[in-house]
């Protein structure tokens, strides 16, 4: 029995010098290393700047029957690194008469057209109690268009009072005002 004991007492100090030998490094397998450097995420931009006179856009005063005046010109620029769509918004407008009063009759007041040009190109006309349609006719041209990264498009407005046989006091003291903003989009 003490030999048995001995024996055994024998092997297992065997085995955990072998265990201690295969945990130090002492039998080695094969093996090959690979590096992927300079990884990163980086996502674009879209960066709308406007340039020219950044105050209002429409500024017309002392209009009368047979009137042409050329708003400011302006222009937005894609200053990021994605391609966007254009978009413009027209917010606060507020059509008042000669007695500062709201028009809610805007029929009356057709002898009085808005133009939008972009690049040169016209997009619509509609008389002046109908400029939220100009604003709908300048987004379903811009929409068809993209505005890539570090373009610019060129943006003019054109007031037209229309004389016209027959009374037109009507016309006088007539006031506008609003915002107008533009919003550049992620292309899809």
């Amino acid at each position: 029995m003490k030999m048995k004991k001995a024996l055994i007492g024998t092997m297992m100090a065997g085995a955990l010098v072998i265990g201690a030998g295969a945990s130090t490094g002492t039998y080695s397998d094969f093996f090959s290393e690979a590096s992927s450097s300079g990884n990163k995420i980086e996502l674009g931009t879209l960066k709308l700047q406007q340039t020219g006179d950044v105050g209002a856009l429409l500024n017309g005063e002392n209009l009368k029957p047979g009137s042409v005046v050329e708003g400011q010109s302006i222009t937005v620029k894609n200053n990021g690194t994605l391609d966007g769509k254009l978009s413009v918004n027209v917010d606060s407008y507020i059509l008042k008469d000669g007695n500062e009063n709201n028009i809610s009759d805007l029929s009356k007041y057709n002898d009085i057209k808005v133009g939008l040009y972009v690049n040169g190109s016209s997009i619509g006309e509609v008389p002046i109690g109908q400029l939220p349609a100009l604003y709908d006719q300048a987004n379903a041209y811009l929409a068809g268009q993209t505005l890539a990264a570090g373009q610019s498009y060129t943006i003019k407005p054109v007031v037209k009072v229309s004389r016209v046989n027959g009374d037109q006091n009507h016309l006088q003291g007539l006031k506008l005002s609003g915002n107008i903003s533009w919003k550049l989009s992620q292309k899809d």
